[in-house]
């Protein structure tokens, strides 16, 4: 429903949770949060999941969020995961 809508992240809470029994409603995330995942949902951000690595290594920062708003690179300089550890 929220990628369908252009509704306010609030209205489309409401529709949703309108007709939730009380034992249901106490079990769901804050207004807040909800309204946050909406937010996420519409940016397409609730596609980007982020591992956890062990090593420095393993991290890799996926495309999609390798650039800020205003186009500049997030990372400044990457040499790549074969570089080793350069402290």
């Amino acid at each position: 429903m929220a990628r369908e809508t252009v509704r306010e992240p609030r209205e489309v809470v409401a529709t949703a949770t309108n007709n939730l029994s009380p034992a249901a409603a106490v079990d769901m995330p804050s207004l807040y949060n909800l309204k946050r995942q909406i937010r996420r949902i519409r940016q397409g951000q609730d596609q980007i999941r982020l591992g956890q690595p062990r090593i420095l290594e393993e991290l890799e920062i996926p495309a999609a969020i390798a650039h800020l708003e205003n186009g500049e690179n997030f990372v400044l300089y990457d040499n790549g995961p074969e570089a080793g550890n350069m402290r």
